[in-house]
């Protein structure tokens, strides 16, 4: 069992303890014009948001938009692990990791896009192993937040630091109930040191963090290999978007 499975584990037995308080999800969505083209990621908001996504909408102002229809990946940057575009989707599959936990090396960041608030949306199925996450506020492979969405039989939400390669898990606040090959639409937003997170609409989490990371990339992320091919994790992505200057009442 690896180090992040036994902190999983342990973590488990707290969540019955934990009390979550609503945000209005009305309430939170800033309508924002969207960035001005450039000849990289931002480009994509009048590109890429010009139709229903698999999650059922987009972001209303969202200032990048990916749904991997063109079947490239171009305006992504992998930081480690493998990477491709497979029937629409962008699949990464992990290997062995730089800092030997957290997500580290086995990422993809979009190019050009660096955020302090921010609201992110995207669609992600484990394919193999029960990991599978979002990177917010890189500023390299060794810091950033990261947000761990465990299938079954975990079924909880680490949110987790890379902190000059320490990893610090901060807590599991939340049950979020689902299995491998499931597709789960999941919405976060982060301002300042508040985390909100829904998953298929339903409000999960709105919790304040003691975050080190200020601002930084964004990204998607896969759990690391031990350098056999079963214990690789693999995860499809699709219908990523991406809001700066997010805010929460």
């Amino acid at each position: 069992m690896s180090a992040m499975q036994a902190s999983n584990r342990v973590g488990l037995c707290l969540l019955a303890a934990m009390m979550l308080v609503g945000c209005d999800d009305s309430a939170v969505d800033p309508t924002l014009s969207a960035s001005p083209a450039t000849p990289s990621a931002l480009s994509s908001a009048v590109d890429f948001c010009d139709g229903p996504s698999g999650s059922g909408s987009w972001l209303a102002g969202a200032d990048f938009c990916d749904d991997f229809r063109d079947g490239t990946a171009a305006r992504w940057e992998p930081q480690g692990g493998s990477w491709e575009v497979i029937d629409n989707e962008y699949v990464g599959t992990g290997v062995i990791d730089a800092c030997g936990t957290g997500f580290s090396t086995n990422e993809t960041l979009i190019r050009d896009l660096r955020v302090a608030d921010v609201e992110l949306r995207v669609d992600m199925r484990s394919q193999q192993r029960v990991d599978k996450g979002i990177v917010l506020r890189s500023t390299g492979p060794g810091d950033q937040i990261e947000l761990n969405f465990l299938a079954a039989p975990y079924n909880v939400l680490a949110v987790q630091e890379l902190v000059a390669c320490q990893f610090v898990l901060l807590e599991f606040p939340a049950q979020i109930p689902h299995q491998v090959g499931q597709t789960i639409d999941v919405r976060a937003k982060l301002v300042g040191d508040r985390l909100v997170v829904w998953i298929d609409g339903a409000l999960v989490v709105d919790q304040s963090f003691p975050f080190q990371a200020k601002s930084g990339s964004v990204g998607l992320a896969v759990i690391s290999s031990d350098g056999t091919p079963e214990s690789a994790g693999i995860t499809a992505f699709d219908n990523v978007q991406v809001l700066k200057n997010a805010t929460c009442p």
